[in-house]
């Protein structure tokens, strides 16, 4: 009895592009019985790096098959091109590798029980740069390699680089029914707060460009970050003004000049949500330092975890902690403050896929030293 093969796509698709079709997506599809396209990062919110959710994502490349001439990607039922959503973990490529390895072999063992035959991993894709290095993470799978840069402009950064600025140029990079969903989305709400998003990006960056071009290197900032925990949960603000208008985020911030990252944690703190820390509740400082986390330039953060007791000193007074608890408010760059529940961040979508940058990936590295 033959082999069934599995075809394996990972990728973010942000948005599927020709490149994409060519090279890696038309080949998987064609050659493979059943094809599993995995999503990546799945768990970011919106930026103009990651501007459509899984959902959107998953019906953009049913639209490019269609597209290819595989109307069958989408009118089949059960159809042979399925999809997971893939969460990034920016401080621990050994979680995302379980994560791959998990979702491929449950769809695998599900293949070989309702089929009662073997099943062939392959991996399709390109490599194209350093940023896919872990095609190179799976040798118990078989692997086949497209032929990147095909044409040097079929990028997902240039189509919506275009697609944000107001020009033309993405619609000859991405397949028809893609342009036409792109044309209705970008004068959306989510679209044109993608373009102020990004309009603000291209502003911040002007910056660091010209220094770069004055010193013959690159400028580095350094911020910090508040990880308040009391009694199961997380002091998080909501940010009032581009970038990251509306999501979620830790109380943070620039350092100043003359500043110790700690107490710039705790001045950040209290600007934005009122609440007075104290240096003898922190118990981990973490520096958070991927080169990709912020848009905004390379950005070094330095963490600290702060554990509010449960049961304060006599001389801080414990009316004086409950007030303070219960009289949080978003101030300064913040237009909201909560304590929110670590289940409710680590997995409801509002917070999941609503938290600025990496503070979500930030929160659950610092938990396990509590």
């Amino acid at each position: 009895m033959s082999r069934l093969r599995l075809g394996i796509v990972i990728g973010r698709f942000q948005p599927v592009h020709h490149g994409h079709m060519l090279d890696v997506l038309t080949p998987a599809y064609r050659e493979s019985d059943h094809l599993l396209i995995l999503l990546g990062s799945a768990n970011r919110a919106p930026s103009p790096r990651n501007p459509f959710d899984p959902a959107t994502r998953y019906r953009l490349i049913q639209e490019a098959l269609v597209d290819a001439g595989y109307p069958e990607a989408v009118t089949s039922s059960p159809s042979k091109v399925q999809f997971r959503e893939l969460d990034d973990f920016s401080y621990s490529d050994s979680l995302w590798v379980a994560q791959v390895q998990r979702l491929v072999t449950e769809y695998q063992d599900a293949l070989r029980i309702a089929y009662q035959r073997d099943v062939d991993v392959v991996i399709y894709a390109t490599d194209k740069d350093s940023s896919t290095y872990y095609i190179r993470m799976f040798p118990q799978w078989g692997l086949r390699l497209g032929e990147p840069n095909r044409v040097d402009h079929y990028s997902a950064s240039v189509v919506r680089s275009s697609l944000f600025s107001g020009t033309s140029a993405w619609e000859t990079l991405v397949p028809d029914r893609v342009a036409a969903f792109l044309r209705d989305w970008i004068e959306s709400p989510e679209g044109q707060w993608n373009r102020k998003e990004h309009e603000f990006y291209e502003k911040y960056r002007q910056p660091y460009d010209d220094f770069r071009k004055q010193v013959g290197h690159g400028y580095i900032a350094n911020t910090c970050d508040a990880v308040v925990w009391h009694k199961g949960r997380i002091l998080l603000v909501k940010r009032a003004f581009h970038p990251g208008k509306g999501l979620w985020a830790l109380p943070g911030g620039y350092l100043n000049e003359n500043e110790l990252p700690l107490d710039g944690a705790m001045r950040e703190c209290r600007e934005e949500t009122r609440f007075r820390l104290r240096p003898s509740w922190c118990f981990a400082e973490r520096v958070y330092a991927n080169p990709g986390r912020s848009i905004k330039g390379r950005t070094i953060t330095h963490g600290f975890g702060f554990r509010v007791p449960d049961v304060v000193d006599l001389e801080e007074g414990s009316a004086e902690l409950t007030a303070a608890l219960q009289a949080i408010r978003g101030d300064s760059d913040a237009s909201g403050a909560a304590w929110v529940p670590i289940h409710n961040i680590v997995s409801r979508p509002e917070f999941r896929r609503g938290m600025f940058e990496d503070h979500w990936d930030i929160v659950n590295d610092m938990l396990k030293s509590l």
